[in-house]
């Protein structure tokens, strides 16, 4: 059985938005969506919906993925 670890890049159309790489950063520091909210000053709904359309245009099935992109788009180190 062979696992495809290849981080896939998002769809050009579908490029990060500026909040969406926020919240990519902080998601990939460890902070809660409840900081996160806090702290940009959105709802936490409003954070979930960032992270399933990172999931989605990053093609990631878990905040770990979220997080090995992140490292890959030198977001964080």
């Amino acid at each position: 059985m062979s696992i495809d670890f290849a981080i896939s890049e998002p769809i050009e159309s579908q490029k990060l938005t500026e909040r969406e790489e926020q919240v990519l950063t902080l998601t990939a520091h460890g902070y809660t969506s409840e900081q996160i909210a806090w702290m940009l000053d959105i709802s936490q709904r409003t954070v979930t919906t960032h992270r399933s359309n990172l999931m989605r245009k990053t093609h990631s099935n878990n905040v770990a993925g979220l997080v090995r992109f992140a490292f890959k788009l030198d977001l964080i180190s």
